[in-house]
């Protein structure tokens, strides 16, 4: 009788749990969190602005992060443009630190997202809008805001940026000159950084004790890596030292595109008749090479051969001994071409760059112009055209 009535018992329990609502466990939450940086960044430092400044056709790293993390699935990037709405642009699957990267190449004003789209174990969410600029001044602009420094241990605060030499860089930060406290004069390599000016600017609200912001600029003059640093502190004696700390990390790669040799030829785009006009031969130093121009007069370009040459030169057709300053050559052949004549255009043309020492004209006769290129050494080079006006650069890659 009593198993009788236990199996009726759990008989009568499977029905009303059977009979009862199923509640279904509902969705985790889940946040995205984000930062964008200019240059293509790996490493977590050089990631927080929530916006930058970079110059034209320069690229920047977003990066979202989940919490928790979801390794394996996917994460959504949206963008979207002055002229264009939000729209799905690439999708990435979340590594195993719980995070997704995209570089992108910015061209205008771009804003950027990280989406996740619903499932069975989380809800959609969306991060943030991160901003990025293009700059056609060739600057690099990023900042740090007291909320950073803040949620940073013991309030340090890094960037880490890949740049052109030659780019300008300005970066700024929380200051609040009512508390007494200011940042301290930067310390920076002067062969590798210029600094072009400090400015400091009054709190966006004219709230008492606001705090306002100082930006740096600096132009980068070398390859390689270097720093920059500065505290935060009350100078006088007895205040507070070094209460925050900021360290900018400048990456500034060797230029590509150069090959080991020196034999190049570049096809003529003309006809070859009329003689196409070299209208003007300029050379100049650059971060990482030296550079060689010529111009000419309408858009075709006459063919060019690079090689590598030997004292003694002479000048084309007067064999007139021409002497040319360096410890290796190279000789310009420009064929179906005509320069600006013997008597008128520079015929000497002295650099003393790093790997270019001087740039001599030894011929202008029918129709050959040629030009003897000095040196320090063997060169490794890169050339290109252009148009608009029609152009040859010869780049010679520093020692």
């Amino acid at each position: 009788m009593h198993a009788r009535l236990l199996a009726l018992a759990s008989g009568l329990l499977l029905v009303a749990a059977a009979a009862g609502p199923v509640s279904a466990a509902s969705p985790a939450s889940l946040t995205i969190s984000s930062s964008i940086a200019p240059g293509v960044v790996t490493g977590p430092e050089g990631f927080g602005s929530s916006s930058v400044v970079v110059p034209a056709a320069a690229s920047v790293t977003f990066r979202a992060v989940t919490d928790p993390p979801l390794p394996g699935h996917r994460i959504e990037i949206w963008t979207r443009s002055r002229t264009t709405d939000w729209r799905l642009t690439t999708a990435r699957l979340e590594a195993a630190d719980g995070g997704v990267r995209y570089v992108a190449t910015i061209t205008e004003w771009t804003a950027i997202q990280a989406r996740f789209p619903a499932d069975s174990t989380h809800p959609a969410t969306a991060s943030h809008g991160r901003i990025a600029t293009a700059s056609a001044s060739g600057l690099t602009a990023i900042g740090v805001t007291c909320d950073e420094f803040a949620a940073a241990g013991g309030g340090a605060a890094s960037r880490s940026i890949n740049a052109q030499s030659g780019d300008f860089i300005a970066f700024t930060l929380c200051a609040n000159a009512s508390t007494g406290f200011a940042w301290l004069a930067p310390t920076y390599d002067t062969a590798s950084l210029r600094l072009i000016g400090v400015r400091s600017f009054p709190p966006a609200q004219s709230l008492p004790g606001a705090a306002g912001t100082e930006t740096w600029t600096f132009r980068l003059l070398s390859v390689g890596m270097s720093n920059v640093s500065l505290v935060y502190s009350q100078p006088w004696a007895g205040g507070t030292k070094a209460a925050r700390r900021f360290t900018l990390k400048v990456a500034v790669p060797r230029p590509t595109g150069f090959a080991c040799t020196s034999s190049v030829h570049v096809a003529a785009t003309g006809s070859g008749e009329p003689l196409v006009q070299l209208s003007n031969v300029t050379v100049g130093t650059h971060p990482g090479y030296d550079r060689i121009v010529l111009q000419f007069a309408d858009d075709s370009l006459p063919q060019l051969d690079i090689a590598a040459a030997r004292p003694p030169f002479v000048r084309d057709p007067s064999g007139l001994p021409v002497s040319v300053a360096g410890s290796a050559f190279l000789r310009l052949t420009l064929r179906e071409a005509t320069g600006a004549g013997s008597e008128s255009g520079p015929t000497v043309l002295a650099l003393h760059g790093p790997r270019l020492t001087t740039l001599v004209r030894t011929g202008d006769f029918e129709g050959v112009v040629t030009w003897i290129a000095g040196s320090t050494g063997p060169a490794c080079l890169r050339v290109s055209t252009l148009a608009q006006p029609a152009r040859i650069v010869v780049d010679l890659r520093a020692p």
